[in-house]
């Protein structure tokens, strides 16, 4: 199963962090590599790291690779880093390509609310694909815990995401 880690860096330069970058496309199994400040606070950014597999994730973890990483970014903390498994299709790319992408989390009460939220969670998806201005939209759940939720939308633009839905499903 695909995967993708969102990571937030603060104090974000974008000189510092085009290294990091370049290290980063070399590394086996990483798909993409997504950066966006976030829109509240420009010095922080929203790095997506996107994995063909969860496996390539944990190799990655444990590599000297990744030592020599956070050693190039000491200057750019990351904070609170969420790995999230994701179904693999085309909207995954659709979504961190979109020019707004919106994060969200949630986490279950209870795990016996699983089908219920579930169901919940497929409804909202299918209602993107009606609401105006949303592109597409995945979600999966954290590595650490299977009750946390991450979804994922992709917006035409900023003043969209931020108007009332138009639809009876959103």
């Amino acid at each position: 199963m695909a995967c993708i880690r969102l990571i937030t860096i603060s104090n974000y330069d974008p000189v510092t962090f085009e290294g990091t970058a370049a290290a980063l496309s070399k590394v086996p199994g990483l798909v993409s590599t997504y950066i966006g400040t976030q829109i509240e606070d420009a010095t922080c950014a929203q790095v997506v790291l996107r994995w063909k597999a969860l496996e390539d994730h944990s190799r990655f973890m444990s590599s000297d690779i990744y030592d020599n990483l956070l050693k190039q970014t000491e200057v750019v903390s990351p904070r609170n880093p969420t790995v999230a498994r994701v179904e693999p299709s085309s909207s995954i790319e659709t979504v961190l390509s979109a020019p707004v992408t919106e994060f969200a989390m949630a986490r279950l009460r209870s795990s016996s609310d699983r089908s219920e939220w579930e169901k919940c969670l497929e409804t909202t998806l299918n209602g993107i694909t009606e609401t105006k201005g949303a592109i597409a939209g995945v979600h999966g759940t954290t590595e650490t815990n299977p009750d946390e939720y991450v979804f994922v939308i992709g917006w035409e633009s900023l003043e969209v995401s931020r108007q009332s839905p138009d639809s009876s499903f959103a």
